[in-house]
């Protein structure tokens, strides 16, 4: 879920992987640290607040997973 595609819902993804039992640790992994080392970046962490940017788009991809997130 790094880059561009999808950013728009990384609070959704990040929600979605704490409901299946992931750490933070294991997210940032995920999402941070394998960015780094795959493409070898030297970039400082930084914690940013996450801004709701769903409305912004005409259609939603994550829709299913939005579903299953508010049915648990």
């Amino acid at each position: 879920m790094s880059g561009i595609t999808g950013i728009q819902h990384w609070d959704l993804f990040a929600e979605y992987l704490r409901k299946h039992n992931f750490s933070d640790t294991q997210i940032e992994g995920l999402s941070f640290d394998n960015i780094l080392r795959r493409f070898g970046l030297d970039i400082s962490k930084s914690r940013r607040q996450i801004i709701d940017r769903k409305k912004d788009y005409p259609f939603n991809n994550y829709e299913e997973m939005e579903r299953e997130l508010s049915e648990k």
